[in-house]
């Protein structure tokens, strides 16, 4: 049974490592999923997300831990918008690390007018540039020949292994575009129901970096090729429904994810969020929180699904996020 765990374990951190990290709440991670989203939400002035996800705790040591910040502002009066986001993802105790450091901007071009209820649509195009370094400890690391039958594994046996570089450093590219139909206030009238959809799509390592530790040996990280869609259904001053999904394709790994939020604002400030979402062949993520003023908050809590829940006891992971929204001319949409 342990060796069968450690394998399992083996094979949970590498794919972890191979494929870009995963969040539950993709609306608290709008650069994340898109670039195209860069700058443009319904305000003029800031939008800062803080992530942090804990996963697998339950069969790895101090789980997979993903940490991100994003920080974006729009330059109204040239209709771009400039951003910054830094993602750090660990594994095992920290003998994994994938650091990530990315750059963005943003151009939005309006294609229509407004026109009495009816919001504008807009199209956005965003670009993100930066470095990723993934490095790894191997005195952290455990492997076969540290097995000992019938007795397990003896961290003081040597590793048999021996490495060039234990870290690469190596520059990303990031794509994607963004339609959506701008609204000018976050709840409709009381007798008026709004539809304020959007769509967008996302390649990310476009160059497909060499992630190899060995110099004589490739190892291409695949491109990852996003599409994403949604709309906020507006049904009163106090209630909107916000359906989303996303699919992606990296490699061979094909996910898709779909749920709906809820929001209801109360005769305060205060605006209360609940939801749901499926993610294929991994998880249903439960989801709450509340947006107060400028705030956001919302917790999330994975529940695992997957062939893997024998082993989690589908318990994967619990995520939080911290959303900041400087308000100065009409209040922001939950996503964008």
């Amino acid at each position: 049974m342990k060796k069968l765990i450690f394998i399992l374990s083996l094979v949970i951190v590498a794919g972890a490592y191979a494929q870009d990290p995963q969040v539950s709440p993709y609306s608290s991670s709008a650069l994340y999923v898109n670039p195209g989203a860069c700058g443009f939400f319904q305000n003029r002035d800031l939008r800062a997300h803080l992530n942090y996800k804990n996963q697998f705790a339950s069969i790895l040591a101090k789980g997979i831990a993903t940490s991100s910040l994003a920080v974006d502002k729009p330059i109204p009066s040239k209709n771009i918008g400039l951003g910054i986001m830094v993602m750090n993802n660990t594994a095992t105790t920290g003998a994994m690390k994938d650091l990530s450091v990315m750059a963005s901007f943003g151009y939005r071009a309006q294609l229509t007018r407004a026109r009495g209820s009816k919001g504008a649509h807009y199209l956005c195009f965003g670009l993100q540039t930066g470095f990723k370094q993934k490095s790894f400890m191997p005195d952290k690391l455990t492997t076969d020949n540290q097995f000992v039958e019938n007795y397990g594994f003896d961290e003081t046996l040597p590793s048999g292994e021996t490495f060039t570089n234990t870290s690469k450093l190596y520059p990303d590219f990031n794509f994607g575009a963004l339609w959506y139909i701008g609204s000018r206030r976050s709840f409709s009238r009381a007798d008026k129901v709004r539809i304020l959809p959007w769509a967008g799509i996302s390649i990310s390592h476009l160059t497909q970096p060499n992630e190899s530790f060995y110099g004589n040996i490739e190892s291409r990280l695949p491109r990852k090729y996003l599409a994403h869609g949604g709309a906020e259904v507006q049904t009163s001053t106090q209630f909107a429904l916000q359906p989303t999904f996303i699919i992606f394709q990296q490699g061979t790994n094909v996910q898709y994810n779909t749920g709906a939020t809820a929001n209801f604002r109360g005769k305060s400030e205060a605006t209360f969020i609940i939801g749901s979402f499926y993610r294929s062949d991994d998880a249903v993520v439960a989801m709450t929180g509340i947006k107060y003023l400028d705030f956001t908050f919302l917790f999330s809590y994975d529940i695992n699904t997957s062939s893997l829940k024998e082993f989690t006891n589908a318990n994967s992971g619990l995520e939080f996020t911290l959303k900041y929204v400087l308000t100065t001319e009409v209040k922001n949409r939950p996503f964008l």
